[in-house]
């Protein structure tokens, strides 16, 4: 599999590549009593993703489907210029499951500085990175004990593609790698499966009333302020809903950084 053209659907996805800034899709779809940003579902993250290739080339963060109504803020863990970190529970009682909620100071994308409508959404490259990484792990589990090889050098932006397209429901059919000399190949099991990974449990969306105590934890980073960096810290705000993503609570002694950070690299072509 060595072009593009050759993937399945891959066609209309280099189409809307190459035009993306001059045919952006709407910043919010209507869904139920609320708009959410188009990279986002409203279904429940319970079960596997869909795993077909068309998925893989437009995937979306599930809803997390816990009880948002009653969140117990246990413990600050930190901030930056994306957003802050608290460890949490939810539930009506008091919970012993803790979770790590990020929530995004940015409720829309940034302006963009070379002329394009919309600039950079720190959510938006995260729950786009999250969504790929719960449908590659659930296409190793739905393929196990088979192993999904890809190439051990993943130079270029074809070779990345076509990677991922392997973990699809039509690259396991076709075993796009299997004949590669075992030099060549390495199976994605031992990139993913092994690895304790802080898994993502999906999306909320809250309100800036709800929020706005955080505000204590905040440190406002004048300096790129006044230099005009717009990445940096905010204040929630009362009538404003917030996105935020839901994470596995985890020791940061449990967590092996360098093995997720190969993990997150294998998903950006």
């Amino acid at each position: 599999m060595d072009n593009l053209e050759s993937l399945p659907g891959t066609f209309s996805f280099l189409q809307f590549q190459r035009s993306f800034f001059s045919r952006l899709p709407p910043l919010f779809i209507p869904s139920g009593n609320m708009e959410i940003p188009p990279f986002l579902s409203t279904e429940p993250l319970q079960g596997d993703p869909p795993g077909c290739w068309a998925d893989f080339l437009s995937p979306k963060l599930r809803r997390f489907p816990g009880c948002t109504h009653h969140i117990h803020w246990k413990k600050h863990l930190r901030h930056g210029g994306e957003g802050i970190v608290e460890a949490v529970s939810f539930g009506g009682g008091d919970g012993d499951d803790l979770f790590a909620l990020k929530l995004f100071f940015q409720t829309k994308p940034l302006p963009n500085n070379y002329g394009h409508e919309h600039g950079p959404w720190p959510l938006d490259g995260e729950a786009l990175t999250m969504a790929s990484l719960e449908q590659v792990c659930a296409s190793l589990g739905q393929a196990s004990p088979t192993p999904v090889y890809v190439p051990v050098q993943r130079a270029s932006r074809v070779e990345a593609l076509s990677s991922l397209f392997a973990c699809s429901l039509e690259g396991r059919q076709r075993n796009v790698y299997s004949a590669l000399p075992e030099t060549q190949r390495v199976a994605l099991s031992g990139l993913f499966a092994a690895t304790r990974v802080r898994r993502c449990h999906g999306w909320v969306r809250l309100e800036g009333e709800a929020v706005a105590h955080l505000n204590q934890h905040i440190e406002m980073d004048e300096r790129r302020a006044r230099k005009g960096d717009l990445m940096t810290a905010a204040y929630f705000e009362p009538g404003k809903y917030y996105f935020g993503l839901v994470y596995e609570y985890l020791p940061p002694a449990e967590l092996d950084v360098d093995a997720v950070q190969r993990q997150i690299d294998f998903l950006h072509y």
